[in-house]
């Protein structure tokens, strides 16, 4: 990597899924994502005139179904 890239540390729970996601989809697991708060998350990035990764920190990191909720919703 080079010295432009910028590093996005992200969690999931609390960040792009919070207790807006939770009301709307009451009943069911939280493999839920806020859709407000992605929007914002595409903002930051599309502002970002740089090279950028996303670090997953969440424990989502470790399910292979939630990972793909993630890339979809990305």
């Amino acid at each position: 990597m080079n010295d432009e890239t910028v590093y996005i540390f992200l969690d999931i729970d609390g960040v792009l899924n919070n207790d807006m996601a939770r009301k709307k989809y009451r009943g069911t697991d939280m493999r839920m994502l806020n859709d407000n708060n992605l929007a914002e998350l595409a903002n930051l990035v599309n502002k970002i005139n740089k090279h950028y990764l996303i670090v997953l920190i969440s424990t989502w990191r470790y399910y292979i179904d939630n990972i793909n909720i993630l890339k979809k919703s990305l």
